[in-house]
């Protein structure tokens, strides 16, 4: 907390609707205001698997302000060092750390990408704004594009850990429908 404090940092509450709001103000009067110290937004609420990029929250837009787009990639060759979490193939915090760790050299390449001002319409359309940044983020990058949320990986990370079978019709996740034959064979197992 002591280093986001020194660096004038928004804390945002994801679960929280009214900390959301109050960090979208504030990111809102920064932007309109010439004397205060830079922001630095991750657009997606996380670090990704670097195969395709979430879906861009609009917050950074909202402003309709212009942006300088900065990208990081890791480019590994055995471990991905991306935390994307088992529920996605990925590894969690403790595989994450026990295996950089591990590791002679860790690489992150930063690319910082030329001044992005939003047109007439990226400014009254922040979801407009947002998926264009995302599109050229991505083609920098050379991954993809994915309208999945953190929301939707947060889910799913919760169903992995849970092992909860739900309908599949009742999410956007999709999630293999336990049948009776799949239950059987399951109990025989144990």
């Amino acid at each position: 907390r002591g280093v986001a404090e020194a660096s004038d940092a928004l804390i945002v509450d994801r679960d929280a609707a009214t900390s959301r709001v109050k960090t979208l103000e504030a990111i809102k009067r920064r932007a309109h205001d010439a004397a205060a110290t830079q922001l630095l937004v991750f657009p997606e609420g996380t670090c990704g698997n670097q195969l395709a990029l979430f879906q861009f929250k609009r917050g950074a837009f909202e402003p309709g302000v212009p942006v300088q787009m900065v990208c990081f990639k890791y480019p590994y060759r055995y471990f991905n060092p991306a935390w994307t979490g088992r529920a996605c193939g990925g590894n969690d915090a403790l595989d994450l750390l026990l295996r950089l760790f591990s590791q002679f050299v860790n690489r992150l390449e930063v690319r910082f990408l030329p001044v992005y001002t939003p047109s007439d319409a990226e400014r009254a359309d922040p979801h407009l704004y947002a998926a264009n940044c995302q599109r050229i983020m991505a083609e920098a990058t050379q991954c993809g594009i994915s309208s999945a949320t953190f929301n939707d990986y947060t889910e799913a990370y919760k169903r992995f850990h849970k092992r909860v079978v739900v309908n599949p019709s009742e999410s956007n996740c999709p999630t293999p429908q336990l049948t009776p034959q799949r239950a059987a064979a399951a109990a025989a197992k144990e």
